[in-house]
């Protein structure tokens, strides 16, 4: 009867810890999977801190599970206690063991994934800034919301084959871990990495959307600049086209401007034609200078 016992109670003792090992272990990988917990950029000291904090949340996390089936088997009081108290050294031996070992693999994974994000994002954004740039026409229809939306799913079947690669090479690594212990975890840092892409993606989308927009205020200004240009061409060339060219005995070639026509009404300035050949020519034709009487009545 007493052999019996104790053998029921070795069972009940090795399930259960068996029980409490995956449930650190699982805690374990959630906690470094989680928010900040495992960073290729710690330094030593703050990875010492975080497997303090992260052991003792999975000891309280794990005993407070194991308690629970414990309370329900009918165990002493006295025998509860030194279960809790394996348990704790159990958690403490694989801290010693596998600790290291899952927080570089996991931080490795994490800098490994939020790489094939930023790479993706920045190839996608250098081909859509390629497009807009040579076919304008494409470009700007690109920039509807809808066309942006396709154009980056079209491109992500590379990326998701590409983080389904990387997933497989962590579990290959943690073959000890059953990978039901590994869904949920990364699961969740999936979701922070889609997040964190999704917000990405849209940034790249307003600065590409601005960069298009100065690109066609730059190409509707220089083609004002264009037009005032050649507009200015043909105001001057007119003007050439109406001067008088005429060459006296000194010399010198008068360039004279058109004479009064027919019916202008005019007033003489009791001045003699300049020649207006450069801006500082003082020479003056023989020809009396007029103004016409409206360019006065303006100047009044």
């Amino acid at each position: 009867m007493n052999t019996s016992s104790n053998s029921s109670s070795m069972e009940t003792e090795k399930n259960i810890l068996e029980q409490s090992e995956q449930i650190i272990v699982g805690q374990l990988i959630s906690d470094l999977a989680i928010a900040d917990g495992c960073n290729a950029s710690k330094k030593d000291d703050e990875i010492k801190k975080l497997r303090e904090e992260i052991l003792s949340h999975c000891l309280n996390i794990s005993t407070e599970k194991i308690v629970v089936k414990i309370n329900s088997s009918g165990v002493s009081d006295d025998y509860k206690e030194e279960l809790k108290t394996r348990i704790r050294e159990l958690g403490q031996h694989i801290f010693e063991k596998k600790f290291d070992e899952y927080y570089h693999l996991l931080s490795n994974f994490k800098l490994e994934t939020t790489e094939a994000y930023d790479s993706f994002v920045k190839k996608t954004k250098n081909e859509a800034g390629r497009v807009m740039c040579d076919k304008s026409t494409e470009g700007k229809d690109m920039f509807d919301d809808k066309k942006w939306q396709k154009f980056v799913q079209s491109r992500k079947p590379n990326l998701e084959k590409h983080l389904k690669e990387i997933k497989f090479a962590l579990l290959e690594k943690m073959p000890e871990v059953p990978k039901e212990l590994m869904e949920m975890p990364l699961a969740k840092m999936f979701e922070v990495f889609e997040l964190k892409y999704q917000v990405d993606v849209l940034k790249a989308y307003v600065k590409l959307q601005k960069m298009q927009s100065n690109i066609f205020k730059k190409i509707l200004e220089q083609t004002k600049n264009e037009n005032k240009q050649l507009e200015y061409e043909r105001s001057v060339r007119q003007q050439t086209e109406n001067l008088v060219y005429t060459s006296f005995a000194d010399g010198h070639t008068y360039v004279l401007p058109p004479p009064p026509k027919a019916g202008d009404r005019v007033v003489p300035t009791g001045k003699m034609v300049r020649c207006i050949c450069k801006p500082d020519c003082e020479m003056t034709s023989g020809e009396p200078e007029y103004v016409l009487f409206a360019e006065i009545m303006k100047r009044q």
